[in-house]
């Protein structure tokens, strides 16, 4: 990129210069070299000026020609003038520094004043005329030799043979000092050096020319290239980032092989005109493009701030993310628990369900128990006789044997107490009486043992008494249960079957539902931990996002920062600068309109032609 930019440079500068190497081309068709030139002061040759047919203004046109050593060392300056008489005046007023001057088309005179004026007898006529000089160049040519690496004087180098060196440096000497962008500043006039130099091809190869191009017809090596020497110093592009690294090329080199050195000439043309041809105008919409970068800025400053607000956006969603996420894993544990659930009311349904016919049979067979003992019940003694009758038979045939008992009893008790005055006529007397009362009536052994027979006797009697009336409640109990089992029992129990019968149907309804919940919450389930992979990829993707965010942020941040505002700093501080520089450059240029000298009011151009001595 370095060398395209030099090339592209020094493409534009050689594009400038074209035409001046070798020749000047004249208004009135005549071709005048630099060797022409010189046989023209030689000889003293002259020739009928041409009349001017007028383009409405006055105009010096200036040549230096300079015969040089092969260092570049000045060693003779001849300077050729034009006068345009463009207005046909009858006589042109000039300034000029030269000595020696003579008219070379023309035997128009003229009259120099003190002052250095030159009053001019033209006759509507152009003016041609030459003079010398010993004037400094401001711009010198300094040419060093080098043969293998080692410098070499010229004379020495004619004839020998390998590696071959050549540089030419230019030297600026024009320079002013102006204010630019508020500040003092040293400006060099903008010389473009344009050198060409020819080769033999047999003598000569692999040439290179570093800042310059080289051409080969065949039998000759034409090689040439541009410089402007100061001007990278005065333009200060090493001052602006970015473009430190440009480079306006302010030497050429050539390099190649060589066998029997010779060089014929070098010719080098330097002038300032180019800076007529750049048009200041054009930096003017400079200030569009300074409006154009503040909309740029503007704009980038926007994208900055939009990558903010979605990076802020996208650390929103990441957090309704997480919330989704910590829901979902909610979810699934619920749905866990709900699936554990079903699971088990499903078991318990399922045990629910057996159990419920496991009491229906139950009932069943309760029932056809219960009707076996209502029917014997009620045919208890065979012969068609229910409970309750065989119940009061049996309760009447034991209070017989009671009675009977109970009065045998009684009697032997008179029967033994009778020698003592005692006697009982029921039984209810009899258990009230206290036996130790014996002692008192029959003394010693025979009332003791009275007293236990007695005793024995209460108690078998008590005995009697609690089985009457046990069997008086068993007949009630067994009329009660007859009742109860025959009126209430049964068709309780029915009931109860029945109920019994609705109950396992309804657990096996329970039993079906629960197993639609067990495989709801089965695909429950599944759904939530399809959900929950899911929020797992969302969040995974959300931090692609916001990672992705951060780098858009950070991206347009950094081209923000290293781009758009150091391009805007550029263009509108630093570059503003170059250009204010590069106007200065320009004006330096167009006010060097002469080197020896412009008379008030009118306008010059001056170019220089510089030939080195051969080597040979």
């Amino acid at each position: 990129m370095k060398c395209g930019k030099r090339v592209l440079i020094g493409g534009m500068a050689l594009v400038m210069a074209a035409g001046m190497v070798g020749c000047t081309q004249k208004d009135d068709g005549v071709q005048e070299t630099g060797t022409q030139a010189e046989e023209t002061v030689q000889t003293g040759e002259e020739t009928a000026a041409p009349v001017h047919t007028g383009t409405g203004e006055t105009k010096k046109e200036e040549t230096v020609y300079v015969k040089a050593e092969a260092d570049g060392t000045v060693r003779d300056i001849v300077v050729s003038n034009i006068l345009r008489n463009g207005t046909g005046a009858e006589s042109i007023t000039d300034r000029s520094e030269l000595t020696g001057i003579k008219n070379v088309k023309g035997k128009e005179g003229f009259q120099k004043r003190e002052d250095g004026t030159l009053v001019w007898q033209a006759g509507g006529k152009d003016i041609y005329y030459q003079g010398e000089t010993k004037k400094t160049l401001p711009v010198d040519v300094k040419i060093t030799y080098y043969l293998e690496g080692e410098q070499i004087e010229p004379s020495k180098l004619a004839g020998k043979s390998g590696n071959v060196r050549i540089r030419f440096d230019y030297v600026n000497h024009e320079t002013q000092t102006v204010a630019v962008s508020g500040e003092e500043r040293t400006i060099s006039t903008p010389f473009v050096a344009v050198t060409g130099l020819f080769l033999d091809e047999e003598k000569f190869m692999n040439v290179e020319m570093e800042n310059g191009r080289v051409i080969s017809d065949g039998s000759r090596i034409m090689a040439g290239g541009v410089a402007i020497p100061g001007l990278s110093d005065s333009i200060a592009l090493s001052e602006v980032e970015d473009l430190e690294d440009l480079d306006i090329p302010e030497y050429l080199e050539l390099t190649a092989y060589t066998t029997d050195f010779e060089l014929p000439l070098t010719m080098t043309a330097v002038t300032s005109d180019f800076a007529e041809e750049i048009d200041l105008d054009d930096l003017d919409s400079y200030d569009d493009l300074k409006d154009d970068m503040q909309e740029l800025k503007d704009a980038s400053e926007e994208l900055v701030d939009g990558t903010h607000e979605l990076v802020d956006g996208v650390i929103e969603l990441q957090d309704g993310a997480q919330e989704l996420y910590d829901g979902a894993v909610e979810l699934d544990d619920g749905a866990k628990e709900l699936k554990d659930g079903a699971v088990e009311l499903d078991n318990g349904a399922f045990d629910l369900r057996d159990g419920a016919l496991e009491l229906k049979d139950a009932l069943k067979t309760y029932n056809a128990g219960l009707d076996t003992l209502i029917a014997a019940m009620a045919n208890a003694d065979g012969n068609g006789n229910d409970i309750t009758v065989v119940a009061g038979q049996l309760s009447a045939g034991v209070d017989q044997v009671v009675d009977t008992t109970v009065g045998s009893v009684l009697q032997q008790i008179n029967t033994a107490l009778s020698a003592a005055g005692i006697e009982f006529s029921d039984a209810e007397s009899f258990l009230e009486f206290d036996t130790s009362q014996i002692s008192q009536v029959i003394p010693g052994d025979p009332g003791a043992e009275l007293a236990a027979r007695m005793a024995a006797a209460q108690a078998q009697v008590r005995q009697m008494i609690t089985l009457k009336q046990g069997m008086e409640a068993l007949s009630q109990g067994l009329t009660q249960v007859y009742g109860g089992v025959s009126t209430q029992l049964k068709p309780g129990a029915q009931q109860i079957l029945d109920g019994a019968r609705e109950l396992y149907d309804g657990t096996k309804e329970l039993k079906d539902g629960t197993e639609e919940l067990l495989d709801g919450t089965t695909e429950l389930k599944d759904g939530t931990v399809e959900l929950l992979d899911g929020t797992v990829e969302l969040k995974d993707g959300v931090q692609e996002l916001y990672d992705g965010s951060i780098e858009l942020r950070d991206g347009a941040e950094e081209f923000d920062r290293d781009g758009i505002q150091k391009l805007y700093d550029m263009v509108c501080g630093d570059l503003q600068k170059v250009i204010d520089r590069a106007r200065a450059v320009v004006d330096a240029g167009e006010a060097y309109q002469s080197f020896t000298g412009l008379a008030p009011g009118m306008k010059g151009s001056v170019k220089f032609l510089i030939e080195t001595e051969p080597i040979e």
